[in-house]
């Protein structure tokens, strides 16, 4: 797999991993046990419930290392680039393999070199299992496998292998139409046809502008709908008639060909129309623009944004700054996390101008930043270094909407936030305030907007609903997903 990493195309990849002496030695056994290895993410029968945290600590548990100790620390921040200093910083399987470097025992030579059943027994036994159980798989794979070996075993644990090849490529390397397994000889090509069952992907909704839509109408009376949120589905039905009776069998699957036929209740009545489109907010700029103040940073994984900071903590002002006369502790209050919407470009350029200034962020409440007046995040939202708010920029962010968090200081957070530019023209203290902020959450209750809204030119009042309204439209908890005016659906109209 080292080769594999180094090799920059595609095509070199993928016969490196199936090279002639591989095809030799496989002869015509089922290729199913190293795909699963080699794309992991594809196997959904295997679900270990572990990310790099969770093994992160196993490890120190295992090897008896302290949390403050080096190794401990490499393990527990491995994003960190002042504890982690080699290129290994932001991937985690990496730095396991440089703390586990000098830890393993040598294989002997009558030993035989770890399988891809020894592999996938082993993930069998991982899959599934409380704690306690993946402890001692992990026993086994720490005392058994060397540096090299676990490296890539994370990697598979965590669905995750870094290799630069899609799964795509490797199925079209296989075979062109590789989709079964009655397809061996590569010569030989599927003739593509829809069935009842198989799953195939369904045509999907083309992204357009409102000015687009309402060209593409003609001038023609057209309907609109809210777009609500929730699963898609594939129906799949089919009916056998015999003498005497007519039998149907119905599956649903989800746009990745699960099978969630018994997740829900009757079919409802559906109707197919030949052309559907859909139309979002933020497709038409009906979203909010903010202004905000970097405040902390979090640092990135991977190779293009592992090492250095990539998503950032951004916040407002507390109350409007004079720029002569700035307080020792400038009050800011936390307001959102961003990690999208800038090139890698632009990141660089940032990192740049921000990287003198960052300071690490301490758990401990008596040295958290005192701007931050005693806010405590914790998980995800605790960021791994802060700066001064004078010393930070501005970012124009905007998302779909505002909406209340109890994460943030701001008691509001921007729901699928994104940045829009860095406002190098901005000082420090030009972002927004907390109470501009609000103002803004009040003008949106106020004239929250619907696409058909905008494109009508009107928006009907809402009829607010009585007691007894809401009790009413409670659905039946035998019918989630299922309206109850269509639980008893007339079949006969469906073609099979």
């Amino acid at each position: 797999m080292e080769a594999v990493v180094g090799t920059s195309k595609p095509e070199a990849k993928v016969k490196l991993i199936f090279s002639d002496s591989f095809r030799k030695s496989f002869g015509h056994a089922s290729l199913y046990p190293l795909l699963r290895l080699l794309c992991p993410h594809l196997d959904r029968e295997r679900t270990y419930k572990l990310k790099e945290k969770k093994i992160a600590m196993m490890y120190v548990d295992l090897l008896g290392l302290s949390p403050t100790s080096s190794d401990g620390k490499k393990l527990l921040h491995w994003t960190d680039p002042t504890i982690v200093t080699s290129r290994a910083v932001g991937d985690f399987a990496m730095v396991l393999q440089e703390v586990m470097q000098f830890r393993t025992v040598k294989p002997r030579a009558d030993e035989a070199p770890l399988t891809v059943k020894d592999v996938n027994a082993m993930l069998d036994t991982l899959s599934g299992q409380d704690k306690d159980a993946q402890k001692t798989v992990f026993l086994h794979i720490v005392t058994h496998c060397s540096a090299d070996e676990q490296k890539w075993l994370v990697r598979i644990i965590i669905k995750d292998m870094k290799i630069g090849l899609r799964h795509e490529r490797v199925l079209q390397f296989i075979h062109p139409d590789a989709v079964c397994q009655e397809l061996t000889n590569s010569m030989v090509r599927y003739v593509p046809q829809i069935q009842p069952f198989q799953v195939f992907t369904p045509m999907l909704a083309k992204r357009v502008t409102f000015g687009d839509c309402t060209k593409a109408m003609n001038g023609n009376d057209f309907y609109m709908e809210p777009k609500l949120d929730g699963e898609r589905i594939t129906c799949h039905l089919q009916q056998s008639s015999s003498s005497n009776t007519t039998q149907r069998h119905m599956q649903l699957f989800s746009r990745n060909g699960v099978n969630y036929s018994d997740k829900y209740g009757p079919c409802i009545e559906a109707y197919v129309q030949a052309q559907w489109i859909k139309l979002k907010p933020d497709y038409a700029g009906m979203t909010q623009h903010l202004d905000v103040l970097v405040l902390g940073g979090y640092y990135g994984e991977g190779q293009r944004r592992g090492g250095a900071v990539s998503h950032f903590l951004l916040g407002v002002l507390q109350h409007p700054i004079d720029p002569n006369h700035v307080p020792k502790d400038i009050p800011v209050v936390s307001f959102c996390k961003v990690g999208t919407g800038y090139s890698l470009e632009e990141l660089d350029t940032l990192r740049t101008q921000l990287a003198p200034h960052w300071r690490p962020w301490e758990p401990i409440s008596d040295k958290r930043p005192a701007h931050f007046r005693g806010w405590a995040p914790k998980g995800d939202v605790r960021p791994d270094v802060w700066l001064p708010p004078d010393q930070s920029v501005c970012m124009e962010v905007y998302g779909f909407e505002l909406t209340y968090s109890t994460q943030f200081q701001t008691g509001l957070t921007l729901r699928f936030p994104r940045l829009k530019a860095i406002r190098y023209d901005k000082q420090w203290h030009e972002c927004l305030t907390l109470s501009q902020l609000n103002a803004l959450k009040g003008q949106q209750l106020g004239q929250k907007k619907r696409a058909v809204d905008v494109v009508m030119g009107e928006q009907k009042p809402k009829k607010r609903k009585n007691d007894a309204e809401r009790r009413r439209s409670t659905l039946d908890r035998g019918h989630v997903g299922v309206s109850i005016e269509y639980s008893q659906a007339n079949m006969d109209i469906v073609e099979a």
